[in-house]
């Protein structure tokens, strides 16, 4: 029942059903693209960031890296390019600075130079699906590292863009499952991931913590790594739709 309701939940935010297939619920300040008119099979194919048909079942299409190393940040300039590497950074230092009211608050704060770039709200919604779901996790990380250090409301060079970026995707300003799990993801390779599961050479890690503790990682290790299981739970839904 829990994982059929996040199946629901998902289609009935990013999937319009029709008579004739689907249709895409486009995310506000992104280019309309051309509807999905195949019907429902056992796997649909799809290019849109959230999918419940897509391979990684219910996790977002692609996995968070940092901005050097993403595709969507290519293209953008240089002082944009350098904000998205100085959220990255802040975020690395959560489990340091945040235990006992450390000082991430002033940290953040001292960054509002190199973050200049993300006032510019034209700038932020020009910016691909890609690119805003992987700064909203992360900035919902460091707007919550803020706060749980006693302070209200994170500084404004993160709290401005995070609003900005929130409203862009459809979701609060705030920390919440998706940008805890679903999006909060990675995969590595290696000898030792083969020696665990020889069936699978790419392994799930978690990229953003507050504690760094085994039990944190496990925590939400377990949910990410359940969530893209569920393809296969979708995909056996699909065929029996079909049959019916």
């Amino acid at each position: 029942d829990y994982l059929q309701q996040h199946i629901t939940d998902t289609e009935k935010a990013r999937l319009k059903e029709r008579h004739n297939g689907f249709a895409r619920q486009v995310t506000p300040g992104v280019p309309m693209w051309a509807p999905t008119n195949a019907p429902p099979t056992e796997q649909l194919p799809s290019h849109e960031y959230w999918s419940v048909d897509g391979t990684r079942g219910l996790l977002a299409r692609e996995p968070l890296v940092h901005p050097s190393k993403a595709s969507w940040a290519s293209g953008l300039p240089m002082p944009m390019l350098k904000a998205c590497e100085e959220v990255w950074n802040l975020a690395l230092k959560l489990p340091a600075l945040c235990a006992a009211d450390g000082p991430f608050y002033e940290v953040v704060e001292q960054s509002a130079g190199t973050l200049a770039p993300f006032q510019d709200d034209r700038t932020l919604i020009s910016l691909s699906e890609v690119a805003r779901e992987h700064l909203m996790t992360t900035l919902c990380h460091i707007a919550a590292g803020c706060i749980g250090t006693g302070r209200k409301r994170p500084p404004v060079c993160i709290d401005r863009p995070l609003r900005v970026i929130a409203r862009s995707v459809g979701r609060p300003p705030c920390l919440d499952f998706t940008e805890i799990a679903l999006s909060n993801w990675d995969s590595c390779t290696g000898i030792d991931a083969e020696q665990v599961d020889s069936q699978r050479s790419r392994q799930m890690h978690v990229v953003w913590r507050f504690l760094g503790t085994p039990d944190e990682e496990w925590y939400r290790a377990i949910h990410i790594v359940m969530h893209e299981e569920a393809r296969d739970v979708v995909a056996a839904i699909r065929v029996g739709h079909v049959a019916m």
